[in-house]
Formats: C-alpha cells, sequence, structure tokens
C-alpha cells in the first residue's frame, strides 16, 4: 500500500479481483483508532493488519460507525451492493 499524497490517513493499492479479473483500487482508512477497509475480501485484509497492529477482540466485521458517522449498506436500484453514512446520530448527541 502507497500513502495517498492528499490524504496520508488513506492507503491505496491497485488490486485485481480474483473471481472475475476486476481491476480496482483497495483502500485502507486510518484515523488513530478508526480503519475502514475497501477490499475484495475486507476480512482477510483487516486480519492481516491485525497481526502488526492488534485491534480489539471482536472489533473485526462490518463497520456501524466510522469517524462519528452511522454506516449502512444498502442495495442499489440497479442491484449493486453499496454503503452509505450519515451523521444523525451525532445530531441526536448535540
Amino acid at each position: 500500500y502507497e500513502s495517498c499524497l492528499a490524504d496520508p490517513d488513506m492507503w491505496l493499492k491497485p488490486m485485481v479481483r480474483p473471481e472475475d479479473g476486476f481491476e480496482y483500487y483497495s483502500y485502507v482508512l486510518l484515523y488513530i483508532d478508526d480503519v475502514l477497509c475497501v477490499h475484495h475480501d475486507p476480512m482477510k485484509m483487516l486480519e492481516e493488519l491485525d497481526y502488526f497492529f492488534k485491534m480489539k477482540p471482536g472489533s473485526i466485521g462490518d463497520p456501524d460507525i466510522y469517524l462519528g458517522e452511522k454506516l449502512r449498506k444498502t442495495i442499489l436500484p440497479n442491484g449493486v451492493e453499496a454503503w452509505g453514512s450519515a451523521r444523525a446520530n451525532m445530531c441526536r448527541k448535540l
């Protein structure tokens, strides 16, 4: 992975999805103790990262909050799975 010049907390790497040869960039976003991974096999990638930087037990899984934003998976009208975010939970706290 290489650190992004525009944001040193974002790391990227060109990848090829093994099942269909689709080319894409894998991203690992790091900020203090928050980690978000965009990868064809994110669990494997996070477990590899956990080998070098220990994470809390049970913390590796689908994201629910990243940097204070609530995340959720949704299905777009064309059938594609996507993740979205909202700051709604932060507004409730204020």
